[in-house]
């Protein structure tokens, strides 16, 4: 099964170690994983793919339209977003448009959808 994986965030982010770990342990699983991480500075599995993301409304926009064309381009079976914000949304959509199966891990259901 081929999987692709979208990281819309950068290693600044604690999700992001929670991400690679999930990617890694799907790679030992014996998928064919691509992973996808915005401000990649080394290839860190056999598939990397660096999204260049600068921390600006047009590096965000920019960023989010280059993993959409990959969500729309690549041959997978599985699209997996490492978390649901704004940021994945326009690939998620571009993945069900083809009939994609979706998985979103939803670590900690981020703060605005917690009461505490």
């Amino acid at each position: 099964m081929k999987i692709l994986y979208i990281n819309s965030l950068d290693k600044r982010y604690g999700s992001t170690y929670r991400s690679r770990n999930i990617a890694k342990a799907l790679i030992g699983l014996q998928y064919d994983l691509t992973y996808v991480e915005s401000n990649l500075d080394e290839k860190i599995f056999e598939k990397s793919i660096s999204i260049e993301q600068k921390d600006s409304l047009f590096g965000y926009f920019s960023a989010t339209c280059k993993r959409t064309r990959l969500a729309l381009r690549l041959n997978y079976d599985v699209l997996f977003i490492q978390k649901f914000i704004p940021l994945a949304i326009p690939a998620l959509l571009a993945a069900k448009l083809r009939g994609k199966k979706c998985i979103v891990d939803w670590d900690d259901l981020d703060f605005c959808y917690q009461e505490n």
